[in-house]
């Protein structure tokens, strides 16, 4: 079994996590220009803002969330070097271990880029006035990250 093929599961969650990235494109280039000068760039406890800063950090956070998921799409590649992502196996489970390993990366992208496209969604409507505050979606997609990481990575240790 090729762990690196797509399954129909597989291709729509790395289609979303592409359309969530053209969706933050879209994002910013609709509305950077209408954004002030200064706007929230880190919130606290709460979802309130309690930084501002330059607009220009609406692309720095782009840029960021962009490099991170460019790393973890090209970690669930056969192009990336042997041992990226999976742990020391045993030769009996190294299909299954690394197929776990490859799909937990997928969804784990899948997330990243939704909690990224929240962010930048989130700051630019703050920014432009039609809100005060990060909505509760971000606590979401944050407790979600966790048990999946975790749920994949104990059946990977099986």
């Amino acid at each position: 079994m090729n762990v690196y093929s797509h399954t129909l599961a597989d291709k729509i969650i790395l289609a979303l996590s592409v359309l969530l990235v053209i969706t933050q494109v879209i994002l910013i280039g609709f509305n950077y220009s209408n954004l002030p000068d200064t706007i929230p760039v880190h919130f606290g406890i709460g979802g309130v803002a309690d930084s501002y800063g330059p607009k220009r950090h609406i692309l720095f956070l782009f840029g960021i969330g962009l490099c991170i998921s460019s790393l973890i799409f090209y970690m669930q590649t056969k192009n990336a070097p042997p041992g990226v992502n999976y742990w020391p196996y045993k030769n009996e489970n190294k299909q299954a271990l690394l197929l776990i390993g490859v799909k937990t990366l997928r969804i784990f992208l899948l997330l990243l880029t939704l909690l990224f496209t929240s962010i930048i969604h989130q700051t630019i409507q703050i920014g432009l006035g039609k809100g005060t505050k990060l909505n509760s979606i971000l606590d979401l997609i944050i407790i979600l990250l966790i048990p999946v990481v975790l749920i994949l990575s104990l059946r990977a240790r099986k």
